[in-house]
């Protein structure tokens, strides 16, 4: 099973938020409503910030900046959502294979995932590559099937918050448990074609049904 970061497993919108206002109004720019910063969660940059209106040509300004502050300050600035260790511990135990896939750059995921302790709960760490030219969902999820030895299947499921993790995961054939308890709305996950929607981690199980 594959899992996102942001909104699936973590809740960090206080982190990425905060930093995101500071990032934007070093560039000058007003800073848009917390509403409109809450949708930039979970896409790459080059897609959610000219979705909240940042000017394409200050993009990588705003992202560079962004970067160098939330290393610093807003990283772990993030908690984990209820029921995210049991939900992990029982589906290891009922023998699956657990993956992250995250378009956060790997040394930041890897940085958040050991600040909880959950590193080695995954067989393989999927994230954007830190120079983001591994950056979509879809990119990312293709590098973990590859470094599974796998093609895209109905044994392999991902869960995710937003969109993006749908459509990413149908790229390579892989049904989405959309996890309404993140950034995503219902509507938004089921017009993207969810496979199904859970309102709390402990739903998912029941989902996925037993055995590997």
């Amino acid at each position: 099973m594959l899992f996102d970061l942001d909104g699936t497993l973590s809740h960090s919108e206080p982190g990425i938020c905060g930093t995101l206002k500071l990032a934007i109004a070093q560039a000058g720019l007003a800073v848009p409503s917390d509403e409109a910063l809450r949708t930039a969660i979970g896409p790459p940059f080059t897609i959610g910030l000219p979705e909240i209106g940042i000017p394409l040509d200050l993009v990588d300004d705003v992202t560079i900046a962004y970067r160098a502050i939330y290393e610093d300050t807003g990283l772990f600035d993030t908690t984990m959502y209820d029921g995210i260790t049991e939900l992990l511990d029982e589906l290891a135990d009922d023998g699956r294979t657990l993956c992250l896939a995250t378009s956060k750059p790997e040394t930041s995921a890897r940085r958040v995932i050991e600040h909880f302790g959950l590193a080695d709960r995954f067989k393989v760490i999927g994230a954007a590559s830190d120079d983001y030219l591994l950056h979509t969902k879809a990119d990312v999820i293709a590098s973990v099937l590859d470094r599974l030895g796998l093609v895209g299947g109905d044994e392999i499921v991902m869960v995710g918050d937003r969109r993006f993790d749908v459509e990413g995961a149908a790229a390579h054939g892989v049904d989405t448990i959309g996890a309404l308890w993140g950034y995503g709305s219902s509507d938004e996950l089921q017009t993207a074609g969810a496979w199904a929607i859970a309102d709390h981690p402990n739903e998912v199980m029941r989902l996925v049904g037993p055995g590997a």
